[in-house]
């Protein structure tokens, strides 16, 4: 979904943000500190149709998700 508008993080972790929801990170590596990881933007999980599956496959003793 990203990688479309021409952006492509280098990570993108799925995060259970507490009493905001599951929402995507998307956070690329510091061109200028090796190792170094920075934030770019936030996605709402519930706004992505493979969230689901995913949910489903790596948390699956969730409830509700």
């Amino acid at each position: 979904m990203l990688e479309r508008d021409g952006f492509a993080p280098s990570h993108l972790l799925l995060w259970d943000r507490p009493g905001g929801g599951w929402i995507y990170v998307a956070v690329i590596e510091n061109p200028e500190r090796a190792g170094d990881l920075c934030f770019t933007a936030t996605v709402s999980a519930g706004t992505v149709p493979v969230t689901r599956t995913l949910m489903k496959k790596y948390f699956p003793d969730l409830r509700d998700t």
